[in-house]
């Protein structure tokens, strides 16, 4: 290698090292290369070390990755790392995260997709979070949610699960979109780990995702403005052709929708890609002469021929210099004690393989039999393998099976890791608290090429003779994990299994994987499972088979309601009903399609079945929702409780009626669509029925649920005092006996329908994200969705700044789109318009409902609220339209949305975001009567503000502000001369209630009318006083966009500048400044502007009657 030509740098007078007989040949033979002794010193002479991690060539895409990792800014940011296999994406990854798994205060978790069992429950997260360091305290609380969920991350570290004997609860998200639950879940558990630290997420290989559950949540992830500690790293291979397994020609078309999803991933603002090119050839020398202990000047020549040969491939070389070595082609030379090979040889004897894998398919031939076998059986396990499975299955193997030792094991994996091909890992292990050894393949070319090494016609039969022994190693102590991975196997040589018996036994197999999957969330990977069982039962499954039949398609059905499989659920339930010999057979049949009706919005449907089910327990709700019936059938139990105290009523003992627990299951399963058609009658009748079946026949672990349903039933029919006790006494029964599957709507129907009306908005707050927590916890997505939602517009409606409100509803926004929640998504959405236009951010007239949060609302709301229940959407957009409109003062439209929003019969007090709905109406009747000179308009008035004042009798005390503000208005059309400080009066009560009640909007909507007031009796300088306030009251609340109306309709501040007073809240984050103080009744939350102003200017109410 030209060694022997260069001079020494060392003077002779050093002393040379006589220790060993070696050291002294290297000194005496070959004294200009001393230094070459001591990098030699600790390694086996003329054995290249190939599991080196070195990087070459790569120092500025480590330092870009290092300054990713150091991010100060808010909001999640991603890196993606693209390049051709085998061009040290992983290597540059974990070099660059060196630094950052020592660092106490970074959460890192890593995980690697397997390209031939991504499908494994949950595996890629199982292994991000078993990094996790489990003696961190810090993480406990984040942990403890998580593993709630998904059981097998509680022993995800030893790679085990819980024996089959064990009973494990079947997951509450297997109501609703269970795995769209789950990622909400995963989502909150990594905001747990951000609020905690800065945390680094790592997924290695992600063009082996064939599951778009997995780049879905990562798209949840960086679209979260609250995920502001949050680094996302990905590795994907980049170069094109065909994307299927290597495993029994699996399609490819669910991988290439995942890279195309994670394609718009590297789209997205937050996102940076990395494209990582081959080596050059200058990199190449570097990394040649490192392997080979040569300087770079010696190893140019050979360089040139490796780089041609390879492309610059970093793994490619690699075992190009491997294939070198094993042909002699590459030689060590003890009396050079140098590498040496002959460059012309190499360029004229050595072929480029069609690619790696035929390179590594030959390497690997040239082992021993022994770690041949080895590797083929680890490569169809996985990425990562336990040797000591290994090592039983190859001592096992017929025609050939060696009788591996322990050593002979250990000698095997230290050739092949040698060799480049595996490395060991040490995992903890929980019980024992010892290590133990697992072993991965260093690349997934080598994996696949292990694979390889099997004949193609051979496969089928090797897997299934796997999943046998696997199967006959398996007892009742064995790990769950196991048994998968056995029944896997068998299923890939299934097609080859001729005894009847064992395809029944390899169907059960299935069946019990399948519900193992479920309990760890995994409904994708769970349905593929029922689908090969259905499949071995064959067509005689109903009739030779019935109850096993009967249980893996009630699974089958659950399963792809879990996964949106929305047709093949129907098809699947309705086979049950059909074919089922009794009723109590079906009955998990027809809650999944009522479920999966409610879902895809087909709500005529789902109360046909629903009805159709409950007929048959003796239930009849058809028919029975006209105004008549529902009034007699109230009126005919409100004497139960009458007669009945508090404690009578919580003692109500526990029916052992199945059918009476069914059917309340079944009415609350068909509220919401009752709810979303507007069939008020059916909807309260089945409320009725309900607490009906409860006292008469016992209470039920949805107990809590049905008193507080039918708590907001009487509020809607205006019995507040017996609402407030049933509210109160369902509260008390969810934290009794309560089931926490209902724990939500329970508090959603109290909360939205009696807690808003009886006491302020701002105390509802806090309970209603709480409610909404719980219902994503269970999968109760309805109402929790519809919780988000009641925050939102409490939020609004208590007069809490815009900008917050804005950004809370964009994130709800993103959750309910993911959970498919559409109508409440829409109606969301005209909330969050309607602040986007009051903050002056509307695209076009401020007045109408259109912009950035929803398109051409009304042609959407035409087309769609027939079909498909949009009915209260559209009731909603009603009553947002009417005080946008008034807002702006565009009184041509503010006219047609009253009418509309007349036309809708409400109930006396409906939801509480249409309490409003009387005080706008007033308010546009008023200016209608004052504008047409029409006693009809001023009628409709003075009915709207008697209304209001019933309310106020009943104890609502969000309509008080109101009344006062209608009140002063009203008093407008007919005030005299000599009464307008009177009216001036009037309004300064108003403001001055407003201001202490915390309505900020109220007061700068008093201020404006009573400035308008005071112009049109000529009083301009109280006029433009008023109007000064009220523009600074709605910037305040961070209305922009009607201040500066303000502004230039009257030119408000054309000689002063104006400047913002106060400071925005923080969306959800910020909540806590509007608790109630304790002191003199008055919120802490209140506005300072509006308080001051109130106190200067309102003399007449400074006792703060009514506030």
């Amino acid at each position: 290698a030209g060694y022997g030509q260069r001079k020494s740098k060392r003077s002779s007078s050093e002393p040379h090292s006589t220790t060993s007989f070696k050291n002294q040949t290297i000194v005496s033979i070959h004294r200009p290369i001393h230094h070459l002794s001591i990098r030699m010193s600790c390694r086996q002479l003329g054995n290249i070390d190939y599991s080196s991690q070195k990087l070459f060539g790569r120092r500025s895409e480590v330092e870009l990755l290092k300054t990713l990792y150091k991010n100060e800014e808010k909001g999640p940011v991603a890196a993606f790392v693209r390049g051709p296999s085998g061009s040290g994406k992983s290597l540059l990854i974990n070099h660059s995260l060196r630094n950052v798994k020592n660092n106490e205060e970074v959460f890192l978790l890593s995980g690697k997709f397997d390209q031939f069992h991504s499908g494994e429950a949950f595996s890629v997260l199982v292994e991000a979070v078993s990094g996790l360091s489990q003696d961190d305290t810090t993480t406990a609380e984040a942990n403890s949610a998580i593993l709630q969920i998904i059981p097998s991350l509680q022993n995800a570290s030893t790679m085990q699960s819980s024996s089959p004997g064990k009973s494990q609860d079947e997951p509450a998200v297997m109501r609703g979109w269970g795995f769209e639950m789950l990622k909400m879940l995963l989502r909150d558990y990594l905001k747990k780990l951000c609020l905690l630290r800065k945390t680094i997420l790592f997924l290695d290989n992600l063009q082996w995702c064939d599951d778009k559950s997995y780049i879905d949540l990562i798209s949840s992830l960086l679209n979260d403005p609250e995920m502001e500690n949050l680094i996302f790293v990905g590795g994907i291979r980049s170069e094109g052709g065909s994307r299927r397994r290597a495993d029994f020609n699996t399609s490819c078309t669910s991988f290439d929708s995942c890279l195309a999803a994670v394609d718009q991933l590297e789209d997205m603002a937050c996102s940076t890609t990395l494209n990582i090119n081959q080596l050059d050839i200058e990199t190449c020398n570097l990394l040649v002469s490192d392997l080979l202990h040569l300087e770079p000047e010696s190893t140019k020549e050979l360089t040139q021929v490796l780089h041609k040969k390879t492309d610059g491939n970093a793994f490619f070389l690699i075992q190009f210099i491997q294939m070198l070595e094993r042909s002699d082609l590459l030689c060590y030379s003890l009396p050079h004690i140098a590498w040496t090979f002959d460059v012309k040889k190499i360029e004229s004897e050595t072929s480029l393989a069609d690619n790696v894998v035929d390179a590594v398919v030959g390497k690997i031939k040239e082992l021993p039999a022994k770690a041949q076998d080895i590797l083929k059986v680890a490569a169809c396990l996985g990425g990562r393998f336990d040797p000591l499975m290994v090592r039983e299955l190859v001592n096992n193997l017929p025609n050939g099976g060696f009788d591996i030792c322990k050593d002979s094991m250990r000698e095997m994996l230290e050739l092949c890791t040698r060799q480049g091909l595996v490395s060991a890992v040490s995992v903890k292990l929980e019980e024992s608290n010892s290590n133990q050894e697992f072993f991965t393949f260093a690349h997934d070319k080598i994996q696949q090429a292990s694979y390889l090494t099997i004949e193609s016609t051979e496969r089928p039969s090797f897997h299934l003779m796997l999943g046998r022994m696997l199967k006959g190693m398996t007892d009742d102590s064995s790990s769950q994990l196991t048994l998968l991975v056995a029944t896997r196997q068998m299923n890939r040589g299934r097609f080859l299994i001729e005894d009847p018996n064992e395809k029944l036994l390899l169907a059960n197999l299935n069946l019990v994987a399948a519900k193992t999957l479920m309990k760890d969330s995994a409904f994708f990977p769970a349905s593929d499972f029922v689908d090969i069982s259905l499949e071995l039962y064959g067509e005689q499954g109903w009739t030779d088979h019935y109850d096993f039949y009967l249980e893996t398609l009630t699974t089958g059905a659950k399963l792809d309601y879990s996964c949106g499989k929305a047709e093949r659920c129907q098809l699947r339930v309705k086979e049950i009903i059909v074919r089922a010999k009794t009723l109590n057979d079906t009955i998990p049949a027809y809650f999944t399609l009522v479920d999966m009706h409610s879902l895809k919005r087909n709500y005529e449907q789902a109360l046909s079945v629903g009805y159709d089910f409950l007929k048959q327990l003796g239930v009849d709700v058809t028919k029975r929702g006209g105004l008549v019936n529902v009034a007699y059938a109230f009126l005919s139990i409100l004497p139960e409780f009458k007669k009945r105290t508090d404690n009578e009523l919580l003692s109500i003992p526990m029916t052992d009626d199945e059918n009476v627990v069914l059917a309340i299951k079944m009415l609350q399963s068909l509220l919401s669509s009752a709810y979303w058609l507007r069939r008020d009658y059916e909807y309260g009748y089945m409320v009725i029925t309900m607490m009906k079946l409860t006292i008469k026949n016992g209470t039920t672990s949805m107990g809590g649920a049905v008193f507080s349903i039918f708590a907001g039933l009487c509020a809607a029919m205006g019995k507040f005092e017996l609402a407030k006790r049933l509210g109160g006494l369902g509260q008390e029964l969810d934290g009794s006996i309560g089931d926490k599957a209902y724990r939500c709507k329970s508090m959603m129907h109290y909360l939205v329908f009696v807690g808003t009306t009886k006491s302020t908005y701002y105390k509802s707050l806090d309970l209603l994200l709480e409610a909404h927590r719980i219902g994503m916890e269970v999968g109760d997505l309805d109402h929790s969705s519809l919780c988000s939602y009641g925050y939102v517009v409490a939020y609004y409606l208590a007069g809490l700044p815009l900008e917050s409100m804005a950004k809370d509803a964009t994130m709800f926004s993103l959750r309910m789109v993911e959970y498919g929640q559409w109508q409440t998504l829409m109606c969301l959405k005209l909330y969050h318009q309607c602040a986007l236009n009051l903050m002056g951010k509307a695209s076009g007239s401020p007045a109408r409902l259109e912009g950035g949060a929803i398109e051409n609302i009304d042609e959407h709301l035409q087309s769609e609220h027939t079909a498909t229940g949009f009915t209260r959407t559209k009731q909603v957009y009603a009553t947002v339209s009417l005080q946008l409109t008034y807002y702006f003062r565009d009184s041509q439209m503010s006219l047609k949305a009253a009418e509309l929003n007349e036309s809708f019969k409400e109930s006396d007090w409906p939801a509480f975001h249409a309490l409003a709905n009387p005080f706008f109406r007033a308010l546009v009747w008023i200016e209608a009567a004052r504008t047409h000179r029409k006693r009809h308009y001023a009628r409709k008035a003075r009915i709207c503000i008697q209304k209001m004042e019933k309310g106020m009798k009943q104890g609502m005390v969000n309509l008080f502000h109101m009344l006062l503000i209608a009140k002063a208005e009203y008093w407008t059309l007919t005030c005299k001369s000599s009464q307008v400080q009177d009216c001036k009066a009037a309004f300064d009560e108003a403001g001055s209630v407003c201001a202490r009640s915390g309505f900020t909007q109220g007061a700068a909507l008093t201020y404006e009318l009573s400035g308008r007031f005071m112009l049109r009796c000529d009083d301009e300088d109280w006029g433009l006083h008023y109007l000064k306030q009220s523009a600074e009251l709605y910037h305040e609340w961070g209305a922009d966009g009607k201040a500066n109306q303000l502004d230039l309709e009257f030119d408000l501040f054309s000689k002063v500048a104006h400047k913002r007073r106060g400071k925005m809240g923080s969306g959800i984050r910020g909540r806590a400044r509007f608790q109630e103080a304790d002191q003199a009744g008055i919120h802490k939350g209140r506005n300072d502007l509006a308080w001051s102003i109130a106190s200067s200017d309102a003399g007449s109410s400074e006792d703060g009657s009514g506030g």
